[in-house]
């Protein structure tokens, strides 16, 4: 998987990963600027040079190598859940883009009717009920978020440890988490700690927000828009963000974080990859939100009789992997639990699965049952990459 929404200076005086809707426009411009003595003229989220970015194919190579052997200072930024959700609907749903056009085009327009969220017409910018339109639009991010349903979940409105723990659960590790709130402390911190080839002062310097102007401005009090179900639907969604990064879950009203973040406990807590659990009743307990329905991912029909039969449980399945690769039992346990988890996520989000030597696979049909979600898998294996594998490891007697 690697380490995407990564950045790096092409000193490598600092690694960042990014988090949409969390001051990222304004710190891929200092980390620019830091290098070069200019700040790139246009949207740094379309620089094709002057950073590392790992979706650049010559940087890939060099961001690896760096985070995994933590050469560099690295970092990122956090945002309070409730003003980052409110961020994004007027943004990415209200908003007009760059582009002239709605975010994700026709695909999100048509689902967020069903839920009657109103965007301020055509241009985004007619009067409408914010208050209402936003509450509905949580059921909306709500519903992708935990469900991947209407549509997969988005990486704007997705939790911040989400995008903060793909980067942990790949190796890389963390050096500072800075506030969006303290963000002029939290990034001279940054600054102070690392070399850079040209001094920069945060206070005389402007700030990138390149979404600013894209919706229509919000026209009431943060706390005005969560009344006590909108609270309990934020807390469901982002209840891992309100407790790793210090926010203010009781209180909307209140942007500040209420404590330090401790990274030993980050670091702890998204090391190794969770399962993604799905509620298939939309019904949602007022009891008990941490409680979810686990997936159960099976073949929903068989196509021919099972090659040689039965069935491969866990336990097994692990003996059969040590005595093959030769690692310890606990190794072993760990890499297979965090691959199978990685794998179930992969699955149930739609994405099709290339990994030889197991195949390629891809999720034809998609049932959702009371207590399961039932997958139609269609595996492709390839003899010649099934033989190399097996030539490579030997056989289990």
């Amino acid at each position: 998987m690697g380490f995407p929404g990564t950045w790096m200076t092409e000193s490598e005086s600092v690694v960042y990963r990014l988090v949409p809707k969390c001051a990222c426009s304004t710190i891929g411009q200092i980390m620019y600027y830091s290098d070069h003595g200019v700040f790139f003229d246009g949207d740094i989220h379309d620089a094709k040079s002057g950073l590392h970015k790992w979706g650049f194919d010559a940087s890939k190579v060099v961001i690896s190598e760096n985070v995994q052997n933590h050469n560099s200072y690295t970092f990122t930024c956090v945002r309070n859940p409730y003003t980052r959700i409110l961020s994004s609907f007027f943004d990415k749903i209200c908003g007009i883009q760059r582009n002239g056009k709605r975010y994700r085009g026709n695909e999100l327009a048509e689902v967020i009717q069903k839920y009657g969220i109103e965007v301020g017409g055509g241009d985004g910018k007619q009067e409408f009920d914010q208050i209402t339109s936003f509450r509905r639009f949580l059921l909306f991010a709500r519903d992708t978020i935990l469900w991947n349903d209407p549509i997969r979940r988005d990486l704007h409105w997705s939790p911040v440890s989400h995008h903060v723990g793909k980067f942990v659960e790949q190796g890389g590790t963390y050096d500072n988490i800075i506030w969006t709130e303290k963000f002029d402390e939290g990034m001279q911190g940054v600054l102070n700690t690392i070399d850079t080839k040209h001094t920069l002062e945060l206070a005389n310097m402007p700030r990138f927000n390149e979404s600013e102007g894209h919706g229509p401005k919000r026209a009431h009090p943060i706390e005005d828009y969560f009344d006590d179900m909108s609270q309990h639907l934020v807390h469901e969604i982002f209840e891992q963000d309100f407790s790793l990064f210090k926010y203010d879950y009781a209180n909307p009203s209140n942007k500040a974080p209420i404590g330090e973040i401790d990274l030993d406990e980050v670091h702890a807590s998204l090391r190794i990859p969770k399962p993604v659990f799905h509620k298939n009743s939309k019904a949602t307990s007022t009891k008990d939100s941490s409680t979810h329905h686990a997936v159960a991912v099976n073949a929903a029909d068989e196509v021919g009789p099972p090659i040689s039969g039965g069935e491969i449980k866990k336990k097994e399945f692990l003996e059969q992997a040590v005595k093959r690769s030769g690692v310890n039992v606990e190794d072993a346990k760990l890499a297979i639990e965090a691959a199978l988890a990685l794998l179930s996520e992969a699955l149930i989000d739609g994405v099709e699965v290339n990994l030889p030597p197991l195949g390629k696979l891809k999720v034809e049909r998609r049932k959702n049952l009371p207590n399961a979600t039932v997958l139609d898998l269609k595996l492709r294996v390839s003899n010649r990459m099934r033989a190399a594998a097996t030539n490579a490891l030997g056989t289990v007697d």
